[in-house]
């Protein structure tokens, strides 16, 4: 099969030439060669492989024997990057597929063509390096004349004049919700309460989808608003492109507001709890997040801050949805969850399944961990190799050790940091392998031992291992381990407390486990 690789490095560039061109020239090679073809499109730079999915799928694919042509336009599609480079000719040597760039066969087997594929390399590498720098050089110039323009910007619109020139204008429709937002926010509603508004209402944002609190946060730090824009070194100046749009009584207020609500959110979410993001509901898929309330005892008179988990309209999709239980007793959830946790690992069948599965993941984390320390001993031996041609061109005479200092100096360094990401994959390793070779007791024994003098953010990360799904649908809680083993309650049953007694618990419990089939 043949691998036809296609990749733009931005968004804006799928809707030029060059996707399509990819694709069609691609397809055509592949019927020429009478081959099934596989097409991997992305939209990534070529700087790094380890963040480009579908390259990753490719070169799983070949891994695997499927894939045993890669095509691509032009090289720099695979990779900009020399290291990346290098890594990518080994794996098609070591798996004898042959590479193709447009219609021509590229030969990577002998000394001479890996020259000529390291330069290939390095031409790519240097292009992208010399594209950054004039791209930041006309970024810089741009900010720092009040020129700077954002590819799109609700409030204003763009059209080219005869010569080219790019002009923007005030869209009256979008820029009357702009304001709406501006004034919205500076009357004191929240960023949710905004988005939510405009939704119901039927507003779009500038692609064309709903609004959310980043969308919105978003347009209110736009000085562009304002008439105004920054500068390379972030000073507020005038925008010499767009026009203001909102009133200039409107940014001290919401700059002001914004620092208040910063240092208040960051002083709410001080509390991690233990099923934040956990207990969701199965109708909408919505999460329950702590709810704190002021609440004055009638005898008393004391005011005390209650605490529940609500299942709150943070969207409009939760607003809209019909679950009946708004807010839970946050105690006997927390109660419900730590039973579940000890039932799991003081039951003999449910750990060796534990383990098992536990067992399998460690093995496949230790599997990526040493192919990533095989990737960085390539590198390294690469970099030997440069170092040792730098030598050489001295020793020959071709240049001098001035010529070469810079070179080495980067290498050194290169060298340095492939060392310390070895070292942090051969610490991890080697946690893995300990815990492979520990016994299911102990390893039970320090789950359990130390659960009740956890904090709430440590528990809840230990309930994303265990539980795959915690739910509420209605008058029905539904608890399913991520091995396959499953719990139903009522939720009369939790908000009786039923279920607070240990002893009870694990009497009634093994009638009511069922398992995936």
């Amino acid at each position: 099969m043949i691998g036809v690789y296609v990749r733009v490095s931005s968004e804006m560039q799928r809707d030029n030439y060059s996707v399509g061109a990819q694709k069609d020239k691609g397809k055509t090679f592949s019927l020429l060669m009478k081959e099934p073809y596989e097409i991997y499109d992305e939209t990534k730079s070529g700087s790094t492989i380890t963040e480009r999915p579908e390259f990753t799928r490719m070169l799983a694919d070949i891994l695997a024997g499927k894939v045993t042509i890669v095509w691509a336009i032009e090289f720099s599609r695979l990779s900009r990057n020399i290291d990346d480079a290098l890594y990518i000719r080994k794996v098609l040597v070591e798996h004898s597929v042959r590479l193709f760039i447009a219609d021509t066969e590229l030969d990577i087997s002998t000394p001479e063509a890996v020259l000529t594929y390291n330069m290939k390399s390095s031409i790519a590498e240097y292009e992208r390096s010399m594209i950054i720098q004039r791209v930041q050089r006309a970024k810089r110039k741009q900010k720092d004349s009040g020129e700077f323009v954002h590819s799109a910007i609700l409030g204003y619109t763009s059209k080219f004049s005869e010569k080219g020139d790019r002009i923007w204008s005030i869209d009256e429709s979008e820029s009357a919700i702009v304001r709406m937002i501006f004034s919205m926010y500076s009357a004191g509603q929240s960023l949710i309460k905004i988005a939510n508004y405009l939704n119901d209402n039927g507003f779009k944002t500038k692609r064309g989808k709903q609004y959310a609190a980043p969308s919105i946060s978003k347009i209110l730090t736009h000085p562009e608003y304002f008439g105004k824009t920054k500068d390379a070194d972030g000073k507020l100046i005038d925008s010499k492109v767009y026009m203001p749009i909102v009133d200039a009584k409107y940014l001290p207020l919401v700059l002001e507001a914004k620092v208040a609500r910063t240092k208040a959110s960051d002083k709410f979410r001080e509390s991690k709890n233990a099923l934040s993001n956990i207990l969701k509901c199965k109708r909408c898929g919505g999460p329950y997040y702590v709810h704190r309330m002021k609440e004055v005892l009638k005898k008393t008179g004391e005011v005390c801050i209650r605490e529940r988990y609500a299942h709150r309209g943070d969207s409009t999709k939760q607003m809209a949805c019909d679950q009946t239980h708004k807010y839970v007793d946050k105690a006997k959830f927390e109660r419900l969850a730590e039973l579940c946790y000890y039932y799991l690992f003081h039951n003999k069948d449910l750990v060796i399944e534990y383990a098992k599965k536990a067992k399998a993941d460690l093995f496949l984390a230790e599997k990526d961990i040493i192919t990533n320390i095989g990737i960085q001993d390539s590198l390294l031996a690469e970099n030997e190799v440069k170092k040792r041609r730098l030598v050489d061109a001295v020793r020959d005479g071709v240049m001098s050790v001035d010529d070469i200092r810079a070179s080495m100096g980067d290498l050194n360094r290169q060298k340095d940091t492939v060392e310390a990401v070895k070292k942090t994959l051969e610490s991890s390793l080697t946690t893995l392998a300990y815990k492979n070779e520990t016994s299911v007791k102990e390893w039970v024994f320090d789950k359990v031992s130390t659960f009740s003098e956890m904090d709430e953010a440590r528990k809840k990360m230990l309930y994303k291992e265990i539980f795959s799904e915690f739910s509420i649908d209605g008058e029905m809680i539904t608890i399913r381990f991520f091995f396959g083993a499953e719990l139903r309650f009522s939720y009369e049953e939790v908000k009786q407390g039923m279920f607070e007694d240990m002893d009870k618990f694990s009497s009634i419990i093994p009638l009511m486990f069922t398992w995936e089939s």
